[in-house]
C-alpha cells in the first residue's frame, strides 16, 4: 500500500509538473531544445525568430574556403545557391514536444527534462544556381580536356593535347551542405575533382600524324579520265584541306572536300558540264523553239578523296578523276513540246531610277524567274519561290515600306518586280488568287494596280487556269523591267478600268525640330501626298461571248508634309512640343510687317521625298 501510494503521488507530481510547465510555456519553446549549441528554451515567437534569423544569416553569408592543389578560393554558401530558410526552423522549434499524441508530448516532457536535443538546421539548395557557379568556376580555374589533334598552319602541328579535371558536384554539394549544418565559419573545404583523361590513344593519334605525313609527303597528280585536263596538288592545298576529328577512342584525319573544292575550281571547270533542263528560247521576232536538256557531268567527290588516301600511299602518286553522270530534272523534251507555249500573250514594263540599291534587288529577282514555266492548272507564289530574303541569297538592304514608315530590308524593292509581273498577269486575263496594293501611291506604278510583297506576307499568288503551259520571261536594263508572257490564253481579251480619285484626305502636318533654325525661319522636309480611293476593275471577254468582271477598291493613305521649325514654333499638344517660348522680335521703324504666312509655305524648292523615290 505504501508502494502503491508512493506511485502515485508521483504520478501525480510528474502530470501536475507536465501541466505546470505546459501553461507557462504557452507560445514559448519546451525546455530541452538546443540550435547551434545555444539554448532555445523559454523563448517567444519573436525571440525565436530573431535568433534564428542571425544564426541562419550568419551561415549563409561567412565564406567557406574551397582548396584544390595550391590555389583557394573563398565563397559564400548564397553564391553557391544554399540557403538557411528561418520558417521551418522557428515551426519546427515550436511544435516539438506538441504535435504529437498526448502520451508522446508527456514522453517528450519526461525525456527532456534533464537532456538536451539538438535542432537539425534546415538547408536548401537552387540546383540551378549550383551548377551554374560549378561549370564557372570549371571554366576559370581548371584545365578542361583538350583532345589531340592535326592541323595545318604552313606545317603540319601535331598537338598531343591534354588530361582534364572537373568537380565531383555531388561531393562538393554534400561537403557544404555539411559545413553549414555545423555552422564552422571560415570552414575549409577540399574541393573533390574527377580526372578526364584523353579518349584518344597515343597509338591513334601516331597513326594519324603517319598517314597525314604520307599525304603531305610530296604532290599528288591529277587527270582526267580522258586526259583532257590536268593539275597537280601540292603540299600547301593539301595541308589546307586536311582535318582531324575524334571518334570514340580514334583519331581519324580527313580531307575538307569544300576546301580541296577551292584548289580544284579551275580543273573542275574545265571538265565538268552543268546540266540543262529542257527550256524555251524566244529570238528577238519573238519566235518560240523548245531547247533539249543536256546531261551533265560532275566529278565524284567522295570518290575523288579516297583516291587522294589511296594514291598517298602508292609510288606514282597519280589520281584518274572520274566524273559522273548527273541527269537534268523539269520538263522532258516531248512534255514541253505539248504545252502549247505558242506566242505573246501579254506583256508589261515599269521604269525606276538607275543604280540605286533596289535595282540590284529587282535584277536578282528576274533573273531567277526568268524561263519558269507553268503547268496547265499550276498555281504560282512569288514568296514560295523566292524564300527568305537575305544576304546570302544575294539581296541588298533597300527602303521598303514597315507599317507605314520606310526602312531599310534586305530585299527591298522587290515590290516593283511583283507589281510587273501582277499587271502582266493582269493583262494576259490569268487568274488572280492574292494580290495586295502598297499603302502609299507611288507615281511609278499604275494607280491602284500594283502589288506588294514581303515575306512571308503578303504575296502575289497567281494560277495558270489554261489548258496551256505558261512561260515566264523577264528582261531588264538599269532604268527598267519588263515581265513578258508566253502561250496560249484562249482567247481572252482584257479591258482594265480605274475610276476617277474619291473620299480625298489631305495630308497631315507635322513638324520637326531642328534648333539650328531660326525662331523665324522654317524647311519644308517633304511636299506630302493626300490620301484617296479609287475603284479598279478588270473585264475579261471569253471566245464564245463570255464575259467575267473583277472589281476591289483600293485606298491610298495621305503622307504627312514634314516641315523642319525651331523647337519655339512647334504648337502645343503636338509631337516635339517642349513649352519653349521664342523670343520677342526687337521692334524697328524699318522692319516689314509681320507675315501671316504658315510655316509651310516656303518659296524654296522642296527636296524629294524618300517615299517618292
Amino acid at each position: 500500500m505504501l508502494l502503491g501510494a508512493a506511485a502515485l503521488g508521483l504520478t501525480t507530481g510528474l502530470l501536475a509538473a507536465y501541466g505546470l510547465s505546459r501553461a507557462r510555456s504557452v507560445g514559448q519553446v519546451l525546455p530541452g531544445l538546443r540550435l547551434g549549441g545555444r539554448d532555445l528554451a523559454g523563448l517567444g515567437d519573436a525571440e525565436l525568430t530573431a535568433r534564428l534569423d542571425r544564426d541562419t544569416t550568419r551561415r549563409q553569408t561567412t565564406s567557406l574556403v574551397l582548396r584544390w592543389g595550391d590555389r583557394s578560393r573563398a565563397v559564400v554558401p548564397a553564391e553557391l545557391g544554399f540557403t538557411v530558410p528561418v520558417e521551418p526552423l522557428r515551426a519546427r522549434a515550436l511544435a516539438i514536444g506538441r504535435d504529437g499524441h498526448p502520451l508522446g508530448n508527456l514522453g517528450h516532457f519526461l525525456a527532456h527534462t534533464t537532456s538536451i536535443v539538438e535542432l537539425p538546421f534546415v538547408v536548401r539548395l537552387d540546383g540551378a544556381r549550383f551548377d551554374e557557379f560549378v561549370s564557372r568556376l570549371e571554366t576559370e580555374a581548371l584545365p578542361s580536356r583538350i583532345e589531340p589533334s592535326l592541323r595545318w598552319e604552313k606545317e603540319l602541328i601535331v598537338d598531343a593535347g591534354r588530361d582534364g579535371s572537373r568537380i565531383d558536384r555531388r561531393a562538393l554539394g554534400s561537403a557544404v551542405r555539411q559545413a553549414l549544418e555545423r555552422g564552422a565559419p571560415g570552414a575549409s573545404i577540399e574541393l573533390p575533382l574527377v580526372s578526364e583523361p584523353r579518349a584518344v590513344t597515343s597509338e591513334s593519334l601516331a597513326e594519324a600524324q603517319r598517314k597525314a605525313e604520307g599525304l603531305l609527303r610530296a604532290p599528288i597528280r591529277l587527270r582526267a579520265e580522258d586526259g583532257s585536263a590536268h593539275t597537280e596538288l601540292g603540299k600547301r592545298q593539301l595541308g589546307s584541306a586536311l582535318l582531324s576529328r575524334v571518334e570514340g577512342s580514334t583519331l581519324r584525319v580527313e580531307l575538307n572536300d569544300e576546301s580541296l573544292g577551292l584548289s580544284l575550281k579551275r580543273f573542275r571547270r574545265s571538265i565538268e558540264r552543268p546540266a540543262r533542263a529542257t527550256s524555251f528560247d524566244v529570238d528577238a521576232r519573238g519566235r518560240i523553239t523548245v531547247r533539249p536538256p543536256q546531261t551533265g557531268l560532275r566529278v565524284d567527290e567522295p570518290a575523288l578523296l579516297a583516291e587522294l588516301w589511296a594514291a598517298a600511299a602508292r609510288p606514282d602518286r597519280e589520281v584518274v578523276v572520274r566524273l559522273r553522270v548527273e541527269e537534268p530534272g523539269g520538263l522532258t523534251e516531248a512534255e514541253a513540246s505539248q504545252l502549247g507555249v505558242e506566242r505573246l500573250v501579254a506583256q508589261f514594263v515599269t521604269r525606276h531610277p538607275c543604280c540605286e540599291p533596289r535595282v540590284r534587288n529587282i535584277h536578282a529577282v528576274a533573273e531567277k524567274i526568268d524561263g519558269l514555266v507553268l503547268r496547265p492548272g499550276e498555281t504560282f507564289s512569288l514568296n514560295q519561290f523566292l524564300g527568305p530574303r537575305s544576304s546570302d541569297e544575294g539581296y541588298v538592304e533597300a527602303p521598303t515600306i514597315v507599317r507605314g514608315k520606310m526602312k531599310a530590308t534586305a530585299g527591298g524593292g522587290i515590290s516593283q518586280f511583283a507589281t510587273t509581273l501582277f499587271n502582266a498577269v493582269f493583262d494576259g486575263g490569268y487568274e488572280i488568287i492574292q494580290r495586295q496594293p502598297h499603302s502609299i501611291w507611288f507615281t511609278r506604278y499604275p494607280e491602284g494596280l500594283e502589288a506588294t510583297v514581303s515575306y512571308p506576307s503578303p504575296d502575289l499568288v497567281f494560277k495558270n487556269d489554261t489548258a496551256h503551259g505558261l512561260l515566264i520571261k523577264t528582261r531588264f536594263d538599269d532604268t527598267s523591267i519588263r515581265v513578258l508572257l508566253y502561250g496560249d490564253n484562249e482567247g481572252r481579251r482584257v479591258e482594265r478600268h480605274v475610276s476617277r480619285r474619291r473620299a480625298l484626305v489631305e495630308p497631315p502636318l507635322e513638324y520637326l525640330a531642328d534648333p539650328k533654325l531660326a525662331p523665324d525661319a522654317n524647311q519644308l522636309l517633304t511636299r506630302g501626298q493626300s490620301g484617296w480611293t479609287v475603284m479598279t476593275q478588270r473585264v475579261v471577254h471569253y471566245p464564245g461571248g463570255a464575259v467575267s468582271e473583277q472589281g476591289r477598291e483600293v485606298t491610298y493613305q495621305p503622307k504627312p508634309m514634314i516641315i523642319a521649325v525651331h523647337p519655339c514654333r512647334i504648337p502645343a499638344g503636338m509631337k516635339g512640343w517642349t513649352g519653349e517660348r521664342c523670343p520677342e522680335p526687337e521692334p524697328s521703324e524699318e522692319s516689314e510687317p509681320d507675315s501671316d504666312a504658315a510655316p509651310g509655305e516656303s518659296d524654296g524648292e522642296p527636296s524629294e521625298s524618300d517615299l517618292d523615290r
